[in-house]
């Protein structure tokens, strides 16, 4: 996988899910779009393209809606 993919398995593996989904959730929609995703990511020192968080969504992305649902 990708260098971002792992780091971010890495983070899922070593948080807890849920209370890292609520940290990068900032407007509480119950949903994660790219910007959430981006900013949340650079907060935990891992910088991303937009390209790469494109291709974590579109890994996890279940129903189409271009971002991650809780």
């Amino acid at each position: 996988g990708t260098y971002l993919g792992e780091a971010f398995s890495q983070l899922l593996r070593e948080r807890d899910v849920r209370r890292l989904f609520r940290e990068l959730d900032t407007d509480s929609s119950g949903a994660l779009d790219a910007p959430e995703i981006r900013r949340g990511l650079q907060k935990l020192q891992l910088p991303c393209s937009a390209a790469e968080v494109q291709q974590v969504i579109a890994a996890a992305d279940d129903d189409g809606s271009g971002t991650l649902d809780e």
